[in-house]
């Protein structure tokens, strides 16, 4: 690959197109004009959780508690943070694009080491507040270029990457319902084009992102304000929750450098608004809670705010609430993700989901699936069936406040043939509870 000295844009589509459709697939910047704006750094728009991944990508008003989920929205951490001590997540996309078939794989890593605490657990006089803070990693690596002069020969092989390093803070006030906000800082690097002459080493950006998320506990409510009662056995209730979530990512500086100075690309702010919904059946005996069957569903809308004059867009964009995740109409503008989860007795997760985008802006159209495995759920199930477990010294801690969990997911596309299918990740989690 021969690299010369050309316009930043021209540069970033000139390295995408070479491990082809890398600009549609990661970037959709939606307005009323037939193209496609450009952005900088839009390796910030992979969603980097395998949860979510398997759930069409929606991911703003899944209450969950991944340790990657706060990257897309900040105020999970305050919700994390009502039970956790501390979470560790590690997902891993070993093959970006596989159907590419490229000699040289592009992966796709993310880390985040979460820390948590809820002051009413430590103290009943203490307001029911939770604080929590974060820190996460995203890597993709592009793999390497060969580089030459004017001559055909292949001077050096330049190692192409991109990174964002993220610190979150988040808190959530617990008034029977729940209320978080969240915000994270973020340092985002760009090595792309080496040590070319007169180029920027690495091309880099500071951006803010932040989030709301609110859990109202429907029935919980209703059977406190009421005399009705939903018990339907003996330690049974059912459960129903409402899920509405809001973010703002990639706020702040709003280019990124690589060559000329006084030239910049912009950067891919984004907006997304949620809602979701949790039901199912919860099994509750002394200190032990278990939810044996449960069904999530969520429904996202999100927008890259870039305008056809690579302007910013304010506040949600053209992003219509009511009618796109109420209602769930589509709009050319805008990127609609669906996204559903089964449970089956805090052991087994089933997952599935749809993502959706208009021709003229980027055209992804894929069903999204994935499975999950924890073990705090099996050792629930142990209790419930009265088999004896030690609650003395470290192996007996370690069995009841830590739960491991795996993560599966996978990508079909709706076209044949397109890089996106069979895209998968893995991701490992742990958890220490309060």
């Amino acid at each position: 690959m021969k690299l010369t000295r050309l316009q930043p844009a021209t540069m970033i589509r000139h390295f995408f197109t070479g491990i082809g459709l890398m600009i549609s697939l990661f970037i959709s910047v939606p307005n009323c004009f037939p193209q496609v704006a450009t952005t900088a750094v839009p390796f910030l728009l992979i969603t980097p959780s395998t949860e979510s991944n398997a759930m069409g990508e929606a991911s703003v008003a899944n209450f969950t508690d991944n340790p990657l989920a706060p990257i897309n929205n900040p105020a999970h951490l305050g919700m994390l943070s009502q039970s956790q001590y501390v979470t560790v997540g590690y997902d891993r996309c070993g093959s970006w694009l596989p159907d590419l078939n490229l000699s040289d794989k592009i992966t796709f890593t993310t880390f985040a080491i979460n820390g948590g605490i809820n002051l009413k657990k430590l103290n009943e006089d203490a307001p029911p507040l939770s604080v929590g803070i974060g820190y996460s990693r995203i890597y993709l690596d592009l793999g390497k270029f060969a580089r030459t002069t004017v001559s055909p020969d292949i001077t050096e092989y330049v190692n192409t990457w991109e990174s964002s390093d993220q610190v979150t803070v988040g808190t959530c006030l617990d008034y029977g319902i729940k209320i978080a906000a969240g915000l994270t800082y973020k340092h985002v690097t760009s090595h792309l084009y080496g040590g070319m002459t007169n180029a920027v080493e690495d091309a880099k950006a500071n951006l803010l992102d932040y989030g709301f998320l609110a859990d109202v506990p429907v029935l919980d409510l209703l059977s406190r304000s009421t005399d009705i009662s939903f018990q339907i056995a003996p330690q049974f209730m059912p459960f129903l929750n409402w899920r509405t979530g809001i973010a703002w990512n990639n706020e702040g500086q709003e280019s990124m450098m690589y060559i000329d100075q006084g030239q910049g690309d912009p950067l891919p702010r984004n907006a997304s608004v949620g809602i979701g919904l949790d039901m199912g059946i919860a099994y509750t005996k002394d200190a032990l809670s278990w939810q044996p069957v449960s069904l999530k569903l969520t429904r996202e809308s999100s927008e890259v705010l870039v305008g056809s004059s690579r302007q910013y867009k304010s506040g949600l964009g053209d992003i219509k609430f009511f009618d796109e995740v109420f209602l769930g109409n589509t709009n050319p503008k805008t990127d609609k993700k669906t996204g559903w989860e089964f449970n089956l007795g805090e052991i087994v997760f089933f997952r599935g989901g749809r993502f959706e985008e208009d021709p003229m802006n980027g055209n992804r159209h894929f069903h999204t699936s994935g499975l999950g495995i924890r073990s705090a759920g099996f050792v629930k199930l142990l209790q419930i069936l009265d088999v004896p477990l030690s609650r003395e010294g470290l192996s007996g801690y370690l069995l009841h406040h830590v739960d491991i969990t795996y993560n599966y997911s996978e990508w079909i596309a709706d076209e044949p043939g397109h890089p996106l299918s069979h895209t998968t990740f893995n991701a490992v989690n742990i958890a220490v509870f309060n």
